[in-house]
């Protein structure tokens, strides 16, 4: 074996090892907001829902997030997409998601999902604990 294979060999076997010591941190969910004057005003609706969203649904299964700010105050639509499994060498299926999120303070109040054909609708009545 010459020695330029068997120092590419090495190489390759100290990154796979490397690898596996240090697995990679999840990216922070990023949202994208449309540049309206709407959505400048209401930032601080926009940050409580990606934070309950992530609360909800797991940083590392998010991609793709957008936030569309409504007139009600406490109320945003949110686009986004979850990928199941992320961690694994072949991620899983990729599920996209249009909700209605409605916000009391910091929590989800209720949450309408409005790609699946029924209409349920999940709201939590009861304050943390």
């Amino acid at each position: 074996m010459s020695k330029r294979i068997s120092l590419l060999l090495a190489a390759s076997i100290a990154l796979a090892i490397a690898s596996r010591a240090y697995p990679a941190t999840p990216t922070p969910v990023i949202p994208s907001v449309p540049a309206t004057a709407l959505a400048a005003r209401s930032a601080d609706v926009i940050d409580r829902a990606v934070r309950a969203l992530v609360a909800l649904e797991g940083e590392s299964r998010i991609s793709k997030l957008w936030v569309f700010p409504t007139a009600e105050p406490n109320t945003v639509f949110v686009h986004y997409r979850t990928t199941a499994d992320v961690d694994a060498h072949e991620p899983g299926s990729t599920v996209e998601h249009l909700v209605m999120l409605e916000l009391d303070g910091t929590r989800i109040a209720k949450l309408q999902d409005l790609t699946t054909p029924s209409s349920i609708v999940a709201a939590t009545d009861k304050a943390p604990r």
